[in-house]
């Protein structure tokens, strides 16, 4: 059954903004964990602001073209709440020196990581195969809604489809996309771990998982997981590039792997845009990225000062729908909820259903709850990055670290803490990766042994 949606017109326009003066103060806000951290890009408070001030400076650029609004109890609320996740990283750094010396820093030597040629042409076989199998579900699908048959045509009307619960995908697809993309994640770390060992033929074995994913990419028709995917191949090379070279930051090398990283995002993005038609002729790139990310900030605004969502009785309706799903599947009585928000903001021919995790944080906890979120948010996650230092930056930590630390560069936009990474099919994905890590390391183990044996013999 499709999912019937509303649209809420604003009275409120962008006289009188204060997203440029939001966006100023967001920046400075970055600034201080930048400086205080010794210029660390990873710091996740410097993370969170610098992104959280980047949406807000793409609204900023079309404020005047389509009208968006910034009131400035908005901006306050944004602003106190920033502020709270800095403390609470702060507060994570102060209670890691203190245990500092129960958790000194170790190192580990970055070794080469080997997968032999049959093993690597099963997996290849494997993964052409469940990608064929994903592929014949859209085909499936596709056909229910549309009688195109090309396939650019066919995506738009299938991920539509989709978000509006009129195709539904059967759960082995789920499981085949999970497999290859916790696969895809451990080829690339261990693309930057035989990179730094210099084992070039082994880093181009395990990157050809990572291509062979991209199929898997292109039939979700979404630009979501080409994002993540782009935050873990950042954040983990540069954990492992670190640990190379004994934990020291190089800000300038740093700096120009984020640009190419944003590059990389873009030209996916745009690729996936235009395939699935939500980038035409009548679109501008700038305009498709601001809709994407900027406007949500906007939409904020609108739901703080005009809005009204409904209520339940049952608290995290909006951010613990996968806690809710899993109790409601396994006979406890209580309602399904869908993060899927059917009131749309229309700002003109422009509209979205996204308002930033603060307005998920507001509606389940208030504001005072959401101040205690944002504040522990700050603190889990510093406090995670520390301990992976403290811990000699290993493998095992980096993998799951760069796999969970997305949800803060994009809070500015939607919630995805509570919403996926506390939800069971993430936990399981997590497991996933550690077994394949697990695996692998150990074939890989057991031949450096055999080499080694063999080199004395």
């Amino acid at each position: 059954m499709s999912i019937q949606v509303a649209y809420f017109h604003p009275s409120y326009g962008a006289e009188n903004s204060f997203i440029y003066l939001l966006t100023a103060i967001l920046f400075l806000l970055a600034v201080i964990p930048f400086i205080k951290s010794k210029f660390d890009v990873l710091n996740p408070s410097f993370i969170y602001s610098v992104c959280l001030a980047g949406f807000c400076m793409l609204a900023a650029i079309y404020t005047e073209k389509w009208d968006l609004p910034m009131h400035f109890n908005t901006a306050v609320i944004m602003i106190v709440m920033s502020i709270l996740f800095l403390v609470g990283g702060l507060t994570a750094e102060f209670y890691c020196l203190s245990i500092k010396n129960d958790l000194k820093l170790k190192t580990e030597k970055t070794q080469g990581f080997f997968i032999s040629w049959p093993l690597w042409f099963i997996f290849v076989i494997l993964l052409v195969f469940l990608a064929y199998l994903n592929y014949a579900d859209f085909l499936n699908a596709a056909s229910q809604i549309t009688k195109e048959t090309e396939f650019s045509k066919m995506l738009k009307p299938f991920v539509e489809g989709l978000m509006s619960h009129v195709i539904t995908l059967p759960r082995w697809n789920e499981y085949r996309f999970r497999f290859a993309n916790g696969l895809a994640y451990l080829s690339i770390m261990v693309v930057w771990i035989n990179i730094m060992a210099r084992q070039y033929k082994e880093a181009l074995k395990w990157g050809s998982f990572v291509l062979l994913f991209i199929p898997f990419l292109v039939l979700t028709g979404g630009r979501q997981h080409f994002m993540y995917l782009v935050m873990f191949s950042m954040v983990s090379f540069f954990l492992v590039y670190r640990r190379n070279h004994k934990g020291v930051c190089a800000l300038s090398k740093e700096l120009a792997i984020i640009g190419i990283a944003i590059v990389v995002f873009m030209i996916c993005f745009l690729g996936i845009g235009i395939i699935n038609g939500k980038i035409g002729f009548n679109k501008s790139f700038l305009d498709v990225i601001v809709h994407y990310a900027g406007i949500n900030i906007s939409a904020f605004d609108v739901y703080v000062n005009e809005m009204v969502m409904p209520v339940t009785q049952y608290i995290g309706s909006s951010t613990m729908v996968p806690i809710y799903g899993f109790l409601n599947a396994h006979g406890f009585n209580v309602p399904q909820f869908s993060q899927y928000i059917t009131l749309f903001t229309a700002f003109g021919q422009i509209t979205t259903n996204v308002y930033t995790a603060f307005c998920r944080y507001i509606h389940d906890f208030g504001y005072f709850g959401c101040g205690i979120v944002m504040f522990l948010l700050g603190f889990f996650y510093t406090f995670t990055y520390r301990i992976l230092y403290y811990q000699g930056l290993k493998n095992w930590m980096i993998l799951l670290y760069a796999s969970i630390v997305y949800p803060i560069f994009l809070m500015g936009r939607e919630e995805r803490f509570f919403n996926e990474i506390l939800s069971t099919s993430k936990i399981s994905f997590l497991i996933e990766m550690l077994i394949l890590y697990k695996f692998f390391e150990f074939l890989s183990k057991r031949r450096m042994n055999s080499d080694e044996f063999k080199s004395h013999h």
